[in-house]
């Protein structure tokens, strides 16, 4: 897939100039690129409990689906007064998801291909959900560093502001999506099971 941008622009309302050159630099734009990859790996069998044996046989981790994500970030920096300030933010967000594909089979009866289309519906929807996280992430990054002041003495003091800022955001994100998995029961609450 392709790398999408999407600009967010901030804007500073000021009714006093005094206010307006006393107030620290914020950035001026941040950008969010997107990079979604999927993966699949093949499922064979003609019977429900064919397919489900082979799933669990073949599938490469606990669960038949799994989306993996990360987010990263770019800044550019000035130094302004006696401090660095930010001056943009790029937040980079990578999300991996992995599901099965189940190979054509001639002898398979229509009403376990129903199924399993079905099942498969519904395992990409609790994904999606695993994907909204880390674009949740992505931009709730973008906007921390966006609407914060970052200042700093030195170009290291700045970085672990960032740095620290970055850690604490993915880590809530982390901990919802932990979350996510306990009240879906990692999808299955809402899923048909398949076999």
């Amino acid at each position: 897939m392709k790398f999408h941008a999407f600009p967010i622009a901030v804007v500073l309302l000021a009714f006093a100039t005094d206010w307006v050159e006393a107030a620290p630099p914020l950035p001026e734009q941040g950008t969010i690129s997107v990079d979604m990859k999927m993966k699949h790996y093949d499922v064979a069998g003609t019977t429900e409990r064919q397919i489900r044996l082979n799933t669990n046989d073949v599938r490469p981790f606990p669960y038949d689906a799994k989306t993996s994500w990360n987010v990263n970030w770019k800044y550019n920096y000035a130094f302004e007064g006696s401090e660095y300030w930010l001056t943009n933010v790029t937040i980079e967000v990578t999300i991996k998801t992995t599901m099965p594909r189940l190979t054509q089979n001639a002898n398979r009866k229509a009403a376990v291909q129903k199924k399993w289309d079905a099942y498969i519906d519904g395992l990409q929807l609790h994904e999606q959900g695993h994907s909204r996280l880390a674009l949740d992430a992505a931009r709730d990054m973008c906007l921390q560093l966006q609407r914060r002041s970052m200042g700093a003495a030195s170009e290291k003091e700045l970085e672990e502001k960032i740095k620290a800022m970055g850690e604490q955001i993915i880590g809530q994100y982390r901990r919802r999506e932990l979350e996510y998995d306990r009240e879906t029961q990692h999808g299955l609450k809402d899923l048909d099971p398949f076999g």
